[in-house]
């Protein structure tokens, strides 16, 4: 018996194997993409019959919309909603006008949805504009939970940079960032988080201002949804932080307070800050010359109030009373506040 080598396989017999090789490849990329382009070209129709089937929700309660140019884009990977302009017309309010919007879906994640408005925003009639909003950039985002179910809010957000609001033509309001954010609150069923924070918003004769706001909604979720109206009785809200940074003064808020149907507040809050005499001066700006208001709201809080320390540096904490809308810190009355209408059946009251 005796050793030999395999024979060598033919010069072009490595050819037609890989060209099979490649031929398969090929044919398997085909497949894929004309399967995906089909999934697409479906998803985008469900796209389209859901747009069109909101907007005649809309226009059939009264709501007049408009969106010139409205077309579905984004292929492969995105579903977009794209209108050249855009316009609301309320039954019973003044119309609404912006630029170009863009709503815009991961086709494999189709529950978080992005969205971007250019503005101006026109309140009114286009030649007039009762308000007018502008901005560098405005975006949000939403996304829905249970998609294959009953749609539920998940998460929502809003950001605004460089808003510049007018009312007529005189400036009324500004902030170089405004952000609103929505959540399920943790470990509460059914509650709901917003938070709100302004940098250097402004007003005419105000100073700039940086503002916090943290608040949980019991039962939020199910209002925001439209699934349960505002209560009869009013609205509780729970006060996790409220805050201005303004003209050196350093406030900050907590506690709980009802939104009452007849447009009256009841609540208790723990107020606290650092310097009672900036906080005084602050609410000076907010109110007619001469007011013994501030100087009031400085003297009951070093009566009332307890040291604390806030960051490293101390601070007083005082409570502040709120019944039926009257304002106070211990014993001292503080003012009332204005009536809101929270289109609850709100009624008279004396």
């Amino acid at each position: 018996m005796s050793d030999s080598l395999p024979a060598a396989p033919p010069a072009g017999a490595a050819v037609p194997r890989r060209r099979r090789r490649f031929v398969v490849l090929a044919t398997a990329v085909v497949v894929v993409a004309a399967g995906w382009s089909a999934f697409w070209w479906q998803a985008s129709g469900i796209a389209r019959r859901a747009v069109d089937d909101a907007l005649a929700d809309a226009r059939a309660q009264g709501l007049g919309v408009t969106c010139p140019g409205e077309r579905i884009a984004g292929y492969p990977f995105l579903l977009e909603l794209r209108c050249d302009a855009t316009s609301l017309s309320p039954p019973d309010g003044p119309p609404l006008a912006a630029g170009p919007l863009v709503v815009v879906a991961r086709i494999y994640a189709p529950s978080r949805v992005i969205a971007e408005l250019t503005g101006p925003l026109t309140v009114g009639a286009a030649a007039g504009p009762l308000a007018t909003a502008r901005w560098s950039l405005a975006h949000a985002s939403l996304r829905l939970d249970d998609m294959f179910g009953t749609p539920r809010l998940g998460l929502g957000a809003l950001a605004i940079e460089n808003l510049a609001l007018s009312a007529g033509a005189a400036p009324a309001l500004a902030a170089k960032s405004l952000e609103l954010h929505l959540r399920p609150t943790p470990g509460k069923a059914g509650a709901l988080d917003v938070a709100l924070t302004a940098v250097a918003a402004a007003a005419p004769g105000l100073p700039l201002a940086d503002l916090r706001l943290l608040v949980t909604v019991p039962d939020g979720m199910a209002m925001a949804s439209g699934r349960q109206p505002l209560p009869a009785e009013g609205l509780s809200l729970e006060l996790t932080e409220a805050g201005i940074k303004a003209g050196g003064a350093d406030v900050s808020a907590k506690g709980s307070l009802t939104l009452r149907a007849d447009g009256l507040v009841d609540g208790r809050l723990d107020l606290t800050t650092a310097d009672p005499d900036k906080l005084a001066a602050l609410l000076a700006t907010f109110l007619p010359p001469g007011s013994v208001l501030p100087q009031a709201a400085a003297g009951a809080i070093r009566a009332f109030g307890r040291p604390v320390e806030v960051a490293g540096q101390k601070a007083v904490t005082v409570p502040v009373g709120i019944v039926d809308s009257r304002v106070s810190i211990g014993l001292v009355p503080l003012g009332r506040l204005p009536r809101l209408d929270l289109g609850a059946g709100a009624m008279p009251s004396g």
